[in-house]
Formats: structure tokens, C-alpha cells, sequence
């Protein structure tokens, strides 16, 4: 016999007859199909008395059987009329052949060397619904089970998704083993993507890295969905079980409040839903309000005193004593920073109102402050149209730099906000460092300009005086969140020492002398 396609005869065992009714054949033909299966083809076949015409042809019938380790029931009808070869039948696969298969029932066509069987398979696999099973042979490969199985609706922090499945011998074993792999459509809030699903003999895992974006969070996470045992660090163990768990979690950003922002765990819930819980990790400063300046002159003295003269007209005649001084101070306060954080947040992105934030911060305000003195004596001549003044000029500068800093206790919500009250005083007991300086001035003062004749300075000495002299700043810090930090001039108290010029110009001149 020349069988078309795969078939190969193993033994035959067959009787011709030839009657009165015709020729006959009797018997039967054993043959099999490498990698798939056996069967046997009975003999069935007559010619009429008178011939052909009668209808009657050569024909062969008998059954097939599958892997009977794989199917059950695997018997199906198969012949061979005319040089054709046929067949059909329906073949399952019973709870217990294959892990995580609950049943299957395919409906087997053979038709010449087209051997194919298509069906629906009940998958043993939590979260995963019924799906199509298809049956092909390969001569080089043999038989290649695969098909497609959908996930189910009851899967946790999955939408939709599938398998695409594969029955394969057991490499170096008995029995089979059914692998898979797909996509997951994730269905958790703050998560537009689909990541990698994958069956592996039992092993169900769902698991990928994503980006997250809800509310206040924004960041990455990795989330899966396993039917395996998961760890206390949130990894799949291998172990498996008869329920699907969801897991994984990540470091993403929230941002609280335009003063508040920082990095916290998230975790995917068995359930499929996400928490945000723990202490967040923030920066070692958080600015909360900018640097205000302000500068502020305390007082301005000028006085001439005549010894001998008169002043007419705007010009001086005869010889003056002139002493002129004043301090201005300027200051920055700001920005104000929260420091030495220790914050705990709870926070659900489903239910953002019920958001609390609560623990302990250092407020510090920066602040810096300048004063500026000057002081100069002179003892001027004037006649008409010239002047001339010789004296002492004295100025020093002081800087003061500190920060005011408070222990706040934090409790914020969506509702009340933030709300910061303190105050700041920062303080200093100086001696200052004078620039001493001789100078000679004369001017001839014309109709139309002042013209300056002669002047020369000289850099006299620099000395230490003072002493008990407090200069600062007190200011009230007052935070409200959504409002602009307002401090104004007159909020700002300047300490400054009591000076007076005509004393501190004389005391100078006795260091100097």
C-alpha cells in the first residue's frame, strides 16, 4: 500500500477471494504515524459481477488512536477509499493529564496529509477562562498542541489579557507540560499599560515595571498578579497555590504642596490595590517661603557750628565746626526652610481627601542684617567764594548673619493646610572696626559751578571701639499655605546701639592722639 502523507504500514494481514459476487479482500492493515499515534485500516472491499459499473471499489476502514498518554477519549474513524485517505473524530484530555488543563474536546479531520484537530480547552488556571486548543502534525517535529486562553474578569489589578499556549512533551520525563505566554491589561488606578503574562507548568506570573501617575504620586512601580507564594520582600517563591495574589510596589514622588515634596513606598495590595504608607524620604531642606529684603535708615545728623562767622546767602564767612553722621541698616530674612524632617504620610490615591501628614520639623528662617555708621568732624574757614574744611571721617560697616530656628510640630491635611508661627530674633554684641581718615577740601564757589581747588585724604589708622553694643533683629513668622509670606518694614524691629556722633568722634580722636 502507497498511504499518502505520514502514514507508515507496520504490518498487514489480508485474504483475497474471488466468487461468484466478485473479487473480495479480507484482513487487516496495522500502521502508524510517528510522534502522534497508531491505527488499523480492516480490508472491506468487493467488485460486482459485473464490474466496475455496479459502483462497487476498494476500500479500507478502521479507527486511529492518539497518545493515549496525552488523550482520552483518542479513538477516532479513519479509511481508505480510492487512493484517499480520511478520517474524523473527536479527542479530549481529562483533568489530571495535563497541569493546569481541567478538560479539553477537540474534533480531529484527516484529510489526505492534512491532519488537524480544532476544539476548546477548560483551562486549571486561577484567573483564566475557557479558551481554543488546536492540534497540528508536524513529519519533522510531530504533533504541535497550542491555542489561545482569555483572562478572566476576576483576576486582581488585571482588566483583559491572554495566553497563547503550547503542549509539549516533557523534555527528559514522561507526560506533558503546558506553557504560555501573553499580555495582561492592567486595570489599576494611576496605570494606563500592559506588561508580560507567562504559564509555566503550574507557575502562573503576570509582573513588569510601569510608570505611575495618580493624584500626587508620580514615579515607577513594578506590580504582577501570581498564583505563586509571595515573600515578605514581595517575590514570587515558586510555591504554588489555588488563589492569585497581587504584588510589588516601588519608590514614586508625591508632591503634597509646592513646599512639600519627596519620595515614598508604594504597595500593590493582595487585592489589586495600591497604598502609599511609611515615612517619606525628603531632601535635608524644603524651602516654604522666599527671601524678603528691607533696608531702613535710623537716623541722618548734620550741624555746623559757628565759632566765628556768619552764613549769608548759602556762604559761610568766618570758622565753622561741622559734624555730620547717621546709620542706615538693611536686612534679609528668608527663605524660610523646614529642616531635620521626620514626616509619616497616609495616603490612598482613591481617597486623596482623607490624606494626613504628621511629624516633627526644624524651622529655620535665614536672615542677615547690615549697619552702616559714619561720623565726620571738620573745622572749616570760609570767605567769600572759598572754602575750606580739614577733619576726621569715620565709618565702619558690621554684618550680622544667623538664622532664627524653631522645632515645629507638622499636621497637615487636604483641608486645613499648613500653618507655621514662630519668631526669629538673632543677635550680636560687637566692637567695630573703624576706618580712620584725615582729609583737607577747598572749594571756590562760583556763580554757576564749585570748583575744587585742593583736597588730599589720609588713611590715619584703624581702631577697634565699642564695646556692650547689641545690634539685631526681631521678626514674627507667620505661614499660611496658598498665601504669599508677608512680612513687612514695620514687622522688623532693628536693635540698634545707642551712637552719638559728637561722643564717638572725640573718643576715636583720643585713641588716635
Amino acid at each position: 500500500f502507497s498511504f499518502p502523507g505520514p502514514i507508515q504500514v507496520t504490518d498487514s494481514s489480508l485474504e483475497l477471494t474471488a466468487g461468484t459476487h466478485g473479487l473480495g479482500i479480507n484482513g487487516e492493515v496495522l500502521f502508524e504515524v510517528q510522534r502522534l499515534g497508531k491505527g488499523k485500516l480492516g480490508a472491506a472491499a468487493r467488485t460486482g459481477r459485473r464490474g466496475r459499473e455496479d459502483g462497487a471499489g476498494f476500500a479500507l476502514s478502521g479507527e486511529f488512536e492518539f497518545d493515549t498518554n496525552l488523550f482520552d477519549p483518542a479513538k477516532i474513524q479513519v479509511a481508505y477509499r480510492d487512493g484517499e485517505f480520511s478520517g474524523s473524530g473527536t479527542i479530549g484530555i481529562r483533568e489530571g493529564k495535563v497541569r493546569g488543563i481541567k478538560s479539553a474536546r477537540v474534533d480531529a479531520a484527516i484529510d489526505g496529509e492534512r491532519w488537524q484537530a480544532t476544539g476548546t480547552v477548560e483551562p486549571d488556571i486561577p484567573g483564566v477562562q475557557e479558551g481554543t486548543l488546536t492540534v497540528r502534525y508536524d513529519p519533522e517535529t510531530g504533533m504541535e498542541i497550542g491555542g489561545s486562553l482569555q483572562f478572566s474578569n476576576e483576576m486582581p489589578g488585571v482588566k483583559s489579557g491572554s495566553l497563547e499556549i503550547q503542549v509539549r512533551e516533557r523534555e527528559g520525563e514522561e507526560g506533558w507540560a503546558l506553557t504560555g505566554n501573553g499580555t495582561a491589561d492592567l486595570d489599576i488606578p494611576g496605570i494606563e499599560a500592559s506588561i508580560q503574562a507567562t504559564y509555566d507548568d503550574g507557575a502562573f506570573l503576570v509582573q513588569g515595571t510601569v510608570g505611575y501617575e495618580k493624584g500626587m504620586l508620580k514615579g515607577s512601580v513594578t506590580v504582577g498578579v501570581t498564583n505563586q507564594v509571595v515573600d515578605a520582600e514581595g517575590r514570587p517563591t515558586g510555591e504554588i497555590t489555588e488563589r492569585l495574589t497581587a504584588f510589588g510596589g516601588g519608590s514614586v514622588t508625591i508632591r503634597i504642596a509646592p513646599w512639600l515634596q519627596g519620595t515614598i513606598g508604594l504597595r500593590l495590595l493582595p487585592n489589586g490595590e495600591v497604598e502609599v504608607a511609611g515615612e517619606i524620604g525628603l531632601p535635608d531642606v524644603l524651602e516654604v517661603f522666599p527671601e524678603k529684603r528691607f533696608d531702613k535708615n535710623i537716623f541722618t545728623i548734620g550741624l555746623d557750628i559757628p565759632i566765628v562767622g556768619v552764613a549769608v546767602a548759602g556762604q559761610r564767612i568766618g570758622i565753622f565746626v561741622n559734624i555730620s553722621g547717621g546709620v542706615d541698616v538693611g536686612a534679609g530674612i528668608g527663605p524660610g526652610q523646614l529642616r531635620e524632617l521626620a514626616l509619616s504620610i497616609t495616603y490612598n490615591p482613591d481617597r486623596e481627601q482623607d490624606t494626613h501628614v504628621e511629624g516633627r520639623a526644624k524651622l529655620v528662617v535665614p536672615a542677615s542684617a547690615g549697619l552702616r555708621l559714619f561720623v565726620r568732624g571738620s573745622l572749616g574757614a570760609g570767605i567769600p567764594v572759598v572754602s575750606a574744611e580739614a577733619g576726621l571721617e569715620v565709618g565702619g560697616a558690621l554684618g550680622l548673619e544667623g538664622a532664627a530656628e524653631a522645632g515645629v510640630e507638622v499636621d497637615w491635611t487636604p483641608v486645613a493646610g499648613l500653618v507655621l508661627d514662630a519668631r526669629g530674633e538673632i543677635f550680636v554684641e560687637p566692637k567695630f572696626t573703624f576706618d580712620i581718615s584725615g582729609f583737607v577740601l577747598v572749594e571756590a564757589d562760583f556763580w554757576l559751578a564749585t570748583v575744587e581747588l585742593y583736597s588730599k585724604r589720609w588713611q590715619l589708622a584703624q581702631f577697634e571701639y565699642g564695646s556692650g553694643w547689641r545690634f539685631g533683629i526681631r521678626f514674627p513668622i507667620h505661614y499660611e499655605e496658598g498665601k504669599p509670606f508677608e512680612l513687612s518694614l514695620d514687622d522688623v524691629e532693628f536693635v540698634v546701639p545707642t551712637i552719638r556722633p559728637r561722643e564717638l568722634l572725640s573718643g576715636l580722636v583720643e585713641q588716635i592722639v
